[in-house]
C-alpha cells in the first residue's frame, strides 16, 4: 500500500512535547481538548493541518482524499471529533492509536439497507386453488406431501385452474383430458377408468383410498368437481404410496380446504342446448385466532342435450371445518351429497357399413321414456403436520 507521512515536528521538539505531557493523561484519562483552526479547503490539506495542530503522525493512501473536500473545523475539540467532523460525508473514517491516525475508506457492507420485504408460498404445498398455475411441486396420493420429483412414477395433476379454463365439471371430464387413461361407458350411466390397461377399482379422497370396485353399480360414480382442488392421477403400481390397489395407478381427488381469510365466491352459468348452472361458496373465520375455519360449497346444474329426452339435473353439496390444534398440527373434517336426475344417452345411434344413420339424430334409443336417478354421500375426517404425515379416513355411499 502507498502511502505518505506528514511528520508535524522535529524529532527532538516531539519528544519535548511528550515530555510535557501531564502524567494523568498518560494514564488513561479523557482525550485533551485542543483549539483547531482549520478553514475549508481539500481534504488532504485539510487532514495535514489537523495532524500538525494535534501533534499526530497522518497515514492516508493518496487516492482516498484525491478530489475530496473538507469543511471549515473551529472550536476546542477532541482529535477525534476534529477528524470526525473533516470526514463527515466523504466515505471515510479515522482510527487513533497512541499518536498515529490511519485514514481507511467506510466498509460497503456497513451500510444500513431499507427494509426488504420478501413474500412467497409455502414449501412443497400441493394446493392449487387461487394459485392460477397448471402444475403443482407436490402431491398427496399417499400419507403425506411427497415432491413430484420424488416420485419414481409418472404423475399428472389437474389443477383448480385448469378445471376452470377447460370448464371440467365432473370427475370423468378430468379423467378424459389426462394423459394414459382410458374411460369406457358403464351399463348403469356411469363409466370405467382404466390406466395402462388395469382398470382402476380405487378412487382416493385426500389420500384415503375408497374401493369402488367391491360391487358393479359403484361404477356410477361421478363426482361433481365443484368442491375438487385438484386431480391427482399417479400411472403404474400404486402400492408403495396406497397399499392394496390396482397395477395400473390410482386417482385421489383433494377436497378444497377453508380459506384462512373471509372469501365469497357467486356464479351464474348459461351455455347451448339449454345448459344453466349456478354456485355460492363460501368460506369464514370461525374464532378470533383464526385457528377455527369453515367453508360451505352449493353447486348445481340444469342441462339438456341436442337429442332428444336427455337431460340431467346435478346438485352438490359439500361443508369442511378445520382446526389447528397446534402450529404443526391440524385436523379436518368434511361432508359432501350430491344428486343426480335425468336421462343419459349410453350407447350413441346405430350405423350401417356405409356410415348412414338408420334413426332420427335427435332420438335417443338408449334409454326408455323415464327418469334415472344417483345419489352418493362422502364424508372424511384426516389430521395433518408439518412433518408430511397425514392419517385419515372417509366413508363413501353410491346409489342409483
Amino acid at each position: 500500500m502507498s502511502r505518505f507521512r506528514f511528520h508535524p515536528a522535529p524529532l527532538a521538539v516531539a519528544v519535548a512535547l511528550l515530555a510535557a505531557v501531564p502524567a494523568q493523561a498518560q494514564s488513561g484519562a479523557a482525550p485533551a481538548s485542543i483549539e483547531f483552526r482549520i478553514a475549508a479547503q481539500p481534504l488532504a490539506q485539510a487532514l495535514d493541518a489537523l495532524a500538525r495542530q494535534a501533534r499526530l503522525e497522518l497515514m492516508v493512501q493518496p487516492a482516498l482524499v484525491e478530489g475530496k473536500s473538507a469543511p471549515a473545523v473551529q472550536g476546542q475539540l477532541t482529535a477525534s471529533e476534529a477528524l470526525n467532523r473533516l470526514l463527515a460525508g466523504s466515505g471515510l473514517y479515522a482510527e487513533i492509536d497512541g499518536s498515529a491516525v490511519l485514514v481507511r475508506r467506510v466498509p460497503q457492507g456497513s451500510a444500513t439497507l431499507a427494509p426488504v420485504t420478501v413474500s412467497a408460498l409455502a414449501a412443497r404445498s400441493a394446493v392449487t386453488e387461487h394459485t392460477g398455475s397448471y402444475t403443482t411441486p407436490a402431491v398427496t396420493l399417499g400419507r403425506g406431501t411427497q415432491a413430484i420429483k420424488d416420485i419414481p412414477q409418472s404423475v399428472s395433476v389437474v389443477t383448480r385452474q385448469l378445471m376452470d379454463d377447460q370448464n371440467l365439471k365432473s370427475v370423468y371430464d378430468v379423467l378424459a383430458s389426462t394423459t394414459g387413461i382410458t374411460l369406457a361407458q358403464s351399463p348403469q350411466g356411469g363409466k370405467y377408468i382404466y390406466s395402462r390397461g388395469f382398470d382402476l377399482t380405487t378412487v382416493q379422497y385426500d389420500g384415503v383410498p375408497l374401493n369402488r370396485g367391491i360391487y358393479g353399480r359403484a361404477s356410477n360414480f361421478s363426482s361433481n368437481m365443484a368442491s375438487i382442488d385438484r386431480a391427482e392421477v399417479l400411472r403404474g403400481a400404486a402400492g408403495l404410496l396406497q397399499g392394496e390397489g390396482s397395477p395400473g395407478g390410482a386417482v385421489n381427488l383433494v377436497r378444497k380446504r377453508p380459506l384462512d381469510g373471509n372469501a365469497m365466491t357467486a356464479e351464474l352459468r348459461a351455455g347451448s342446448w339449454d345448459r344453466y348452472g349456478a354456485q355460492l361458496d363460501i368460506s369464514r373465520v370461525l374464532n378470533e385466532e383464526g385457528t377455527l375455519r369453515g367453508r360451505a360449497l352449493i353447486d348445481h346444474e340444469d342441462q339438456h342435450s341436442f337429442i332428444d329426452y336427455v337431460n340431467r339435473r346435478n346438485t352438490a353439496v359439500y361443508g369442511t371445518l378445520e382446526y389447528d390444534l397446534s402450529p404443526a398440527t391440524r385436523i379436518n373434517v368434511a361432508a359432501s351429497a350430491e344428486e343426480i336426475h335425468g336421462r343419459p344417452f349410453l350407447n350413441g345411434l346405430p350405423r350401417s357399413t356405409t356410415g348412414a344413420i338408420w334413426v332420427c339424430r335427435a332420438r335417443p334409443i338408449s334409454a326408455p321414456p323415464g327418469t334415472a336417478r344417483k345419489a352418493a354421500t362422502a364424508a372424511c375426517i384426516s389430521m395433518s403436520a408439518t412433518s408430511s404425515t397425514t392419517t385419515g379416513s372417509c366413508w363413501c355411499r353410491a346409489c342409483t
